[in-house]
């Protein structure tokens, strides 16, 4: 127990993972003008902090080889988990989320749950490389879109809670857009040290300066639009400017990638607050169709 505590702390350390339920419940809650309730936050928590923390440890073993020359210092290569350990909990963990899943829908939300379960489904193929691994990671940007996607049923069951049509709605669509654009630029930058190893295959490495620049373009473009959708222009588009600023450096200061990353953490955190940053400051939000 005590090395599975360790390794929390280390890579799954859940000060890091509540502001994101956190995020997604008070997003949904005003995005559908409900009042608190302790049920959904209760599920918003649960489900989005043991979701994250299985999305870790399959990264652990995904990563097992690259790590062993990388990153030796992290908790699988060092020997404090064997990969048969954690090749067990991911299957258990994955049990016990679906078994989350179908409590939702017991206790009388059958869209969070089918939602919930939809997430668990698809991080379950994510793990697997969608049984084309050695394919699709010469690919990076499809790859990451492909790890990114999940985000709408992970969020949508949240806003499922209050509103059992949102699961399939504009407004899920807008948040997912929203989010998703945010997190592909943390994913592109984040990834953007000039010395990095070179098993980490990083998008500079992948791409170059000028295509690594301007995939995070289009990236914040689609938080752009999403953020336009929910009415939250005045919120994010500020941020995302300086995202730009920052991913730009990788032409004139490439040695300032931790303070790019830095932001685009912030951004993305921010743009998962988006509606109820709006909801407390009293600035208007909504949904427009395309």
């Amino acid at each position: 127990m005590a090395r599975w505590l360790t390794y929390l702390k280390e890579r799954s350390p859940i000060a890091l993972i509540l502001p994101i339920g956190l995020a997604v419940y008070f997003s949904a809650q005003y995005a559908t003008s409900s009042a608190f309730a302790v049920g959904p936050f209760l599920g918003a928590m649960l489900g989005i902090t043991g979701w994250m923390i299985l999305a870790r440890l399959m990264d652990e073993k995904k990563d097992y080889h690259k790590d062993l020359a990388a990153h030796p210092e992290r908790p699988l290569p060092r020997g404090l988990l064997t990969v048969p350990e954690v090749e067990v909990a991911i299957v258990r963990g994955t049990w016990a989320l679906l078994a989350v899943a179908g409590a939702f829908a017991a206790l009388g939300n059958p869209q969070a749950g089918i939602g919930y379960a939809a997430s668990v489904a698809y991080l379950w193929l994510m793990y697997k490389e969608f049984y084309v691994g050695e394919w699709l990671g010469e690919y990076p940007i499809p790859y990451a879109l492909s790890h990114q996607v999940v985000v709408w049923p992970l969020y949508a069951y949240v806003f499922a809670f209050f509103s059992p049509s949102a699961l399939v709605s504009t407004i899920t669509l807008a948040y997912g857009l929203c989010t998703m654009g945010s997190s592909m630029s943390l994913e592109i930058t984040r990834k953007l040290d000039p010395s990095a190893h070179p098993a980490l295959k990083t998008y500079l490495v992948m791409y170059g300066p000028a295509k690594t620049f301007a995939l995070t373009l289009v990236f914040v473009a689609l938080s752009a639009y999403g953020a336009q959708l929910l009415g939250l222009g005045k919120v994010l588009w500020p941020l995302e400017a300086l995202v730009v600023v920052g991913a730009s450096t990788v032409f004139w200061k490439p040695n300032a990638f931790k303070a790019v990353e830095g932001l685009s953490a912030l951004s993305s955190l921010v743009h998962l607050f988006g509606i109820a940053i709006a909801h407390a400051a009293n600035l208007p939000h909504s949904v427009h169709t395309p």
